[in-house]
């Protein structure tokens, strides 16, 4: 694999409707994480409602927003590994093509906790 540059193209999200290509520091993998070089991506349902304002993802009527601005959205994806934390306990090898599970319940958020 080739260097990691130090800045990447990625869409930042910095409020409904306010989504901007923009060139942001690369992440460096540490603990348990995982860098993945990213192929290509689709976009959900949850994509274009976070897009359009929905209060479920920026807050409203009671409820607390779920999107943090600045953030970069997006869950649906493929790439290659180029960097893995110390911590990494899976057999993946720098290189290996990956399609991450999506929706993996943490049973700590609000979300878990209320069964959503």
């Amino acid at each position: 694999m080739t260097q990691i540059p130090e800045k990447m193209k990625a869409l930042v999200a910095h409020g409904p409707g306010d989504y901007r290509l923009e060139m942001i520091p690369t992440p460096r993998a540490k603990g348990d994480d995982v860098i993945v070089r990213v192929e290509g991506c689709g976009v959900c349902a949850g994509d274009t409602k976070a897009f359009a304002g929905a209060k479920s993802f920026w807050g409203g009527d009671g409820q607390p927003p779920y999107i943090k601005a600045p953030m970069v959205p997006g869950h649906e994806f493929v790439g290659h590994v180029v960097e893995m934390g110390p911590n990494v306990k899976d057999d993946w090898k720098i290189g290996d093509r990956i399609c991450p599970e999506q929706i993996v319940p943490c049973g700590e958020c609000m979300l878990c906790k209320t069964g959503r």
